[in-house]
């Protein structure tokens, strides 16, 4: 089997890659595509089968919502070929003294205790943002990095980073930049 991993968005850059275009030259070669949506999620609505990805994951805190839950999304007729690779809790249907039985569907893959609070977490994150600005303009994605580094005061110490696209709209709200010598965690102060 062949996949072809990629991120959908640069944390260091801010770059953005052409999922859907990446996903049909991976499927024309036979292969699965999996991607790392966790730059991107926060940014704009994805729909995957748009995208039309095997693989896709995120952590919901990317998204406004809570640390410690991870999402991983892929088709149905990939995850029924998919075994457990943990047991026990509400994955098992049957049990007995030589094995166990899973349980169907993506159930099969959440042993222990589920994380319950940080999935409403997440889904009053979903539903914050479906209500914001996010689904209905680009705010978050005409941020100029250019205009970000101007803005900055002149100094030959003040350096940016970015290869993110020149066309605005296609544009993440993300920016790199920092000073010569000084850790990030400072200038942050």
């Amino acid at each position: 089997m062949k996949l072809v991993s990629v991120t959908s968005m640069s944390n260091v850059l801010g770059t953005v890659n052409p999922i859907k275009d990446l996903a049909q030259i991976a499927h024309r070669r036979g292969a699965l595509i999996a991607v790392d949506a966790a730059q991107s999620v926060g940014h704009s609505p994805t729909d995957v089968t748009e995208l039309d990805v095997d693989f896709f994951a995120f952590s919901a805190h990317k998204m406004l919502g809570p640390t410690g839950l991870g999402i991983f999304w892929t088709r149905q007729e990939i995850l029924a070929d998919m075994p457990p690779f943990l047991g026990g809790g509400g994955m098992i249907t049957d049990v007995s003294s030589t094995g166990y039985v899973p349980a169907k569907g993506p159930t099969r893959f959440e042993a222990g205790t589920p994380p319950i609070a940080e999935a409403a977490g997440l889904g009053a994150a979903v539903l914050y943002l479906e209500g914001s600005e996010w689904t209905t303009s680009t705010s978050t994605s005409t941020f100029s990095p250019s205009d970000a580094l101007s803005r900055s005061r002149p100094s030959s110490t003040v350096h940016s980073a970015s290869s993110a696209p020149a066309t605005p709209s296609a544009r993440p709200a993300r920016h790199q930049s920092g000073r010569r010598g000084v850790h990030a965690h400072d200038v942050a102060r």
